[in-house]
């Protein structure tokens, strides 16, 4: 049984046991592997966009005697995959905006499955306030940190399950941000992460308030919003 990386494990946590899972983007498919080998799944549908990444999930399957509970797709997203009941559509390691095209583009397909778990590399914000759009809602949140890099997963469905605890307090953007989930339970990668954020953004506005007349003042003043915006999400989550 190869060992999954730590982010991949998280991903694994969010996953509902009992569940069919899909995973569009599947690399080596180390994923799925271990979700059925473990029992968590009963099955998976594994895809690729490119022939030669599919062969290597392929390989990665045969390996682990699981060729007749795990399936691989040749698929731009999830055009060539068929949903199965009871399942959980996985997209990790890709950008926010891949993600909200591949949703987009097999937007009849979405609602076949009954949970999704995330995992953004970026663009958190967009993310988040994209999904809230398209009727997804966070259920669940998780995030650490792996060779000094944050990363976060989400698990959502259909139905919005109401705020948590004192999260209210902060506008939506700055929820959209952090993730609410994350700001409400004040995890120690959360506070780090935006310990680190707010770091960077007073930098960044105090090299753009100290160049005299550079014409960028649109630009301090969003520094200035981000400085402000990471301050509150600081103090909420060290409260």
């Amino acid at each position: 049984m190869k060992k999954l990386s730590p982010r991949l494990m998280m991903c694994a946590g969010m996953v509902s046991p009992g569940s069919h899972v899909t995973d569009v983007g599947c690399d080596h498919a180390g994923l799925s592997i271990f979700l059925v080998e473990n029992g968590i799944c009963p099955g998976a549908c594994c895809s690729e966009v490119s022939a030669g990444p599919l062969a290597n999930a392929r390989r990665s399957i045969e390996e682990a005697g699981l060729s007749d509970r795990i399936e691989t797709v040749l698929s731009d997203g999830l055009k060539e995959v068929e949903p199965v009941g009871n399942g959980t559509l996985v997209l990790a390691g890709m950008g926010a905006r891949l993600m909200l095209k591949i949703l987009s583009d097999s937007s009849e397909k979405v609602p076949l499955f009954s949970e999704y778990v995330f995992q953004p590399q970026s663009e958190d914000e967009l993310m988040r306030r994209s999904l809230r759009e398209m009727g997804l809602f966070i259920e669940a949140e998780a995030d650490l940190y792996e060779e000094d890099k944050y990363y976060h997963v989400m698990r959502c469905t259909g139905k919005d399950p109401g705020s948590s605890g004192d999260i209210e307090e902060l506008p939506l953007r700055i929820q959209d941000r952090y993730g609410p989930r994350l700001l409400a339970g004040r995890g120690d990668a959360v506070r780090k992460h935006i310990s680190s954020e707010l770091e960077r953004y007073r930098k960044a506005l105090s090299e753009s308030r100290g160049i005299r007349d550079n014409g960028e003042t649109g630009r301090t003043d969003e520094l200035a919003g981000y400085v402000s915006d990471c301050e509150a999400a600081f103090g909420f989550v060290n409260r």
